[in-house]
């Protein structure tokens, strides 16, 4: 089981509505937002009901992370409760009923793959003395000029305009090299490029590798979820949550937390973990993730998934990339105002015994990124876990990929189980 040491530093962030949302609408004659989301109602009215909610300390030693935000009641509740039914556990928190957790939503699109949509936020980062990354607040409106809200929401038809939602698959990447799906009860896919799963993702259009709203995980997308997730179970240390399949370095097939009615929980029977609604983010398998690539000792980032490339475009993020592997100590964010949107590993250090559970993995002939990795594999664990040392031509049996999208068309809400 991993220690529960704080190893690095995180982000603020900070999130607001702006439009209607799925389930959303807007009083006659009134400026109120009624976004109705689970059955529950939140009114965006003025200074009415705003919330700003987040967590510090990933770079105190004493590795708790403490709530912070407007709503300081929650400073001094249990981070989250477990539940047990059967092989399941659920799991709850005081932040199930607070945006933006209450806002995530399940939905299902005309093939069958089920998604889970995160609502469109605005994100600001709070650092230590050093620039890393110490905490992170979420909030539903723009609380001061620091706040901006992430490229993992930026629409990819060029307008400069945000939807409303992004979308991650529910399940771990299925299907072929042809196309994939997040769907249940399939044998997740493996030994496919990060180039052969983008394109596989992107199937959906009309045109092959015609981007339709589809596409596979990137780094915005990923940052915004690591924060969350962090967030929500109050660690960075996310093993420490449940110690998940060390018993298998096989990919387990995809469904066996859908018997836990809730975003949260997990199988103790197949130790599959969901959390967000996301299963099995960063067990089972490393996952690929786009939007990122490397040279030798520069980090390039491309925003816009229509124009991810293993090999060229992009924003250089600002800062070198560790140029030797260890246990992840602190994270930063790009430099930039363009690549403020992802972070990375700013310095590695420690060993297993002070940062397990978290690894940067580095080689010279490194060009993309693959994230998380098996939870029997002590060198490969966690939530911000991030391998750079895999050629373009890579595919392996321990790496598979997870479909994923904005501005999805002819989607159908679900319920959340």
């Amino acid at each position: 089981m991993a220690k529960n040491k704080a190893k690095m530093s995180a982000g603020k962030i900070a999130a607001m509505v702006l439009a209607c949302i799925v389930g959303a609408g807007v009083i006659a004659g009134s400026a109120a937002l009624i976004v109705k989301n689970k059955d529950k109602i939140i009114t965006v009215d003025g200074n009415l009901n705003r919330t700003v909610i987040g967590f510090k300390g990933m770079t105190d030693e004493s590795g708790e992370l403490t709530w912070t935000g407007d709503i300081a009641k929650y400073n001094d509740k249990e981070a989250y409760e477990t539940e047990e039914s059967g092989s399941y556990v659920k799991v709850t928190s005081e932040l199930d009923n607070v945006f933006p957790y209450n806002s995530i939503i399940e939905v299902q699109d005309k093939s069958g793959n089920e998604f889970v949509g995160f609502p469109k936020m605005y994100m600001a980062y709070e650092k230590n003395g050093f620039g890393y990354i110490d905490g992170v607040s979420f909030a539903n409106y723009k609380v001061n000029d620091n706040y901006f809200i992430s490229d993992a929401w930026l629409n990819p038809d060029g307008s400069g305009n945000y939807v409303e939602y992004f979308y991650m698959g529910k399940y771990e990447a299925s299907g072929s090299a042809s196309k994939i799906y997040s769907k249940v009860g399939e044998t997740p896919l493996v030994e496919v490029t990060r180039e052969g799963f983008r394109t596989a993702a992107r199937s959906y259009g009309t045109t092959k590798n015609n981007y339709n709203g589809y596409q596979q995980l990137d780094i915005a997308i990923y940052t915004v979820y690591a924060f969350l997730t962090s967030c929500y179970y109050r660690t960075d240390n996310i093993e420490t949550v449940y110690s998940g399949n060390t018993d298998t370095e096989a990919a387990d097939v995809t469904g066996t937390t859908d018997g836990c009615n809730s975003l949260n929980g997990w199988n103790t029977s197949t130790h599959a973990v969901k959390m967000l609604g996301i299963e099995n983010f960063y067990g089972s398998l490393g996952e690929w993730c786009d939007g990122i690539y490397f040279e030798k000792d520069r980090v390039f980032y491309i925003s816009n998934p229509t124009k991810f490339s293993d090999t060229e475009g992009g924003l250089n993020i600002g800062f070198a990339r560790p140029a030797e592997s260890g246990w992840v100590e602190y994270l930063k964010t790009g430099t930039s105002e363009y690549t403020q949107s992802i972070i990375f590993v700013a310095v590695i250090g420690g060993s297993a015994d002070t940062y397990e559970g978290d690894y940067y993995s580095y080689e010279e002939i490194g060009v993309v990124l693959e994230i998380g990795g098996y939870w029997g594999d002590t060198v490969k664990d966690g939530l911000y876990t991030l391998s750079a040392n895999h050629p373009a031509s890579g595919s392996y049996q321990g790496t598979g990929g997870r479909l994923c999208g904005r501005n999805l068309k002819d989607i159908t809400r679900m319920n959340i189980a």
